[in-house]
């Protein structure tokens, strides 16, 4: 599923996740499996709430055998960004 940069959170952990700000690209089959284990509490922290939905949708996917990847193009820019073009572009907007 190729999402965004993967990133890992914490600094040690073992589980990488795609910055969610801009959205999800989810194949059909993805989505299809994800939904079959969406209320699972132990393993996709679906009672929890935090405003890291995506390193709960990393955790969820991961219990589910689907790891990130990288999005990146072939001269490693960015395809998805969380912020809008004019903050990436001037941090003071």
């Amino acid at each position: 599923q190729k999402l965004k940069k993967k990133q890992k959170f914490p600094k040690k952990a073992t589980l990488y996740f795609n910055t969610g700000g801009s959205g999800y690209a989810l194949s059909h089959a993805t989505l299809r499996k994800f939904l079959t284990v969406v209320d699972d509490v132990e393993h996709c922290s679906s009672n929890e709430k935090t405003s890291a939905e995506d390193v709960m949708m990393a955790k969820c996917l991961h219990h589910l055998g689907i790891r990130v990847t990288d999005s990146r193009d072939r001269q490693a820019r960015e395809r998805f960004h969380m912020f809008m073009p004019g903050r990436l572009h001037n941090w003071n907007i």
